[in-house]
């Protein structure tokens, strides 16, 4: 009996730079915010705030990123430490372009049948079928799900396919936090950025932030921020981040705060 292959340790590895050079330093800066710096995620004119100030910077990381990554040698026999490109360069001109058969089809769809060979097999909670031997599963094979229990022929298999992804195509919306302007019109919004490039073109740092030096925890403005993850919470990350880097965008979001806490106050003290 036949399974899913499990050769996709690659673009795991890929999953677990994206993290480390580019996901895992942005999220540690907005843990920093909230514990610092008065972020409030639950607040959606905070997260608007967020949006406004950091999406750019969030876009242009991950460019850079994505185009070092392209560049970097890969190891192995069928590589030669050719980067990315070099192989999408290779392969285009042996082959041609590449046309993607999976277009437009739902990844969780993608991930039931992309390489599926013989009969596939329910796993248990957390099992993705790497490292895992089915000879030491939980699950018992004679389960009564017969449309995983029987063969997959080819002949059917772009039937079940579009039958699967027939419920990803209209889903109930996923909750996301919500974000909300926090000004009533464009010209209070308006007034907001003038007065925020101002500011920030001169350097200014607001009290009360935890940007001053005598707000500072120990007496320096530390240079990595602890992240807890694992299941339970209970494993600490230290994550860097370059004072010269995040410090800055630290301050900007302190100006633009207390920015729009002042307007938000006069709004509320004119009625």
């Amino acid at each position: 009996m036949l399974y899913r292959s499990t050769h996709n340790t690659r673009i795991e590895r890929t999953w677990v730079e994206v993290g480390r050079h580019f996901g895992r330093p942005w999220r540690a800066f907005f843990t920093r915010l909230e514990r610092a710096h008065r972020l409030d995620y639950k607040d959606p004119h905070h997260l608007w705030l967020l949006h406004q100030l950091f999406l750019q910077d969030i876009n242009n990381d991950c460019r850079t990123f994505q185009d070092e990554w392209n560049v970097h040698p890969i190891s192995g026999p069928d590589t030669h430490d050719q980067s990315p490109n070099d192989l999408r360069l290779l392969g285009q001109t042996e082959h041609g372009l590449y046309k993607d058969d999976c277009e437009d089809v739902h990844p969780d769809v993608i991930s039931q049948y992309y390489g599926v060979s013989g009969r596939a097999r329910r796993r248990a909670d957390g099992e993705t079928g790497a490292g895992h031997d089915p000879e030491e599963s939980d699950l018992d094979d004679d389960h009564d799900d017969a449309s995983e229990a029987a063969e997959i022929d080819d002949d059917d298999l772009a039937e079940r396919v579009a039958a699967d992804q027939e419920h990803h195509i209209r889903h109930e919306a996923v909750d996301v936090a919500r974000s909300s302007n926090p000004f009533p019109t464009d010209e209070f919004r308006d007034i907001f950025w003038t007065a925020f490039h101002t500011v920030h073109a001169n350097g200014t740092v607001p009290t009360g932030f935890g940007l001053l030096e005598n707000e500072w925890e120990g007496g320096e403005y530390m240079p990595f921020e602890i992240l807890r993850t694992g299941k339970k919470g209970k494993k600490e990350l230290r994550v860097a981040l370059p004072g010269h880097i995040w410090r800055p965008r630290a301050e900007k979001w302190g100006r633009a705060l207390d920015l729009m806490l002042r307007l938000q106050q006069m709004l509320e003290d004119n009625g």
